[in-house]
């Protein structure tokens, strides 16, 4: 857990993050706020808040083009990146609190026009979106249509896994998102929010049981 992630964890808590991240004595006033376990967690945070509640609250992430093994079931974020605001970091903040993983397809830094990166990315997309047990899709508003995702939304869908869908009113396909979906998926709602998208992305990870390898 880094510095960000523990006050975040503090805020959500009701404590007074500055009280515990930068010295002196905490606010019961009997440890010195500086003083914590291997991952530097303050001691008396620790003891107040419990070791199962800082170790559960953020998701286990896994971002491109990296690896990594599976905490619970895993959700792919699917959807704008190129052109769209990085709406990807705020669904991960909304997964808070759930034994999952989160697999990303937004690189925090990618090299432009590097064909060998662009096969790189298209490889760990289509290996990822196979791998999770829930796909997330989220069509920010704005000018990107956004075609990759509109591609990945179809063939997601004529697949059949468990799918969350949310367009801004914004965003100029949604009309035809959800036409497509009512045709080819039913069941599946088209969200106006993020945060309806992550909820309803939740509720399909909270009744799976198993996890990939």
């Amino acid at each position: 857990m880094n510095r960000q992630e523990l006050r975040e964890v503090l805020t959500a808590e009701g404590f007074r993050p500055d009280t515990y991240l930068d010295g002196g004595l905490c606010e019961d006033r009997h440890w010195p706020a500086r003083r914590g376990c291997g991952d530097g967690v303050p001691l008396c945070l620790r003891l107040r808040l419990g070791r199962a509640k800082l170790n559960q609250w953020h998701p286990r992430y896994v971002e491109a083009p990296g690896s990594g093994g599976s905490s619970g079931p895993a959700v792919f974020l699917a959807g704008g990146i190129t052109g769209c605001p990085d709406w990807q970091a705020d669904a991960l903040r909304l997964f808070g609190g759930m034994r999952v993983t989160v697999l990303n397809p937004r690189r925090r830094r990618s090299p432009p026009d590097d064909p060998r990166v662009a096969a790189e990315q298209v490889a760990w997309e289509n290996a990822y979106l196979d791998r999770a047990d829930v796909v997330l899709f989220w069509f920010p508003g704005g000018l990107a249509l956004q075609p990759i995702s509109l591609y990945e939304l179809g063939k997601i869908a004529a697949g059949g896994k468990p799918m969350a869908v949310g367009a801004d009113a914004a965003y100029r396909r949604r009309l035809d998102v959800v036409l497509q979906l009512s045709h080819a998926r039913p069941d599946v709602v088209v969200h106006p929010t993020l945060t309806q998208t992550v909820a309803h992305a939740r509720a399909l990870l909270g009744d799976l049981d198993g996890s990939w390898s």
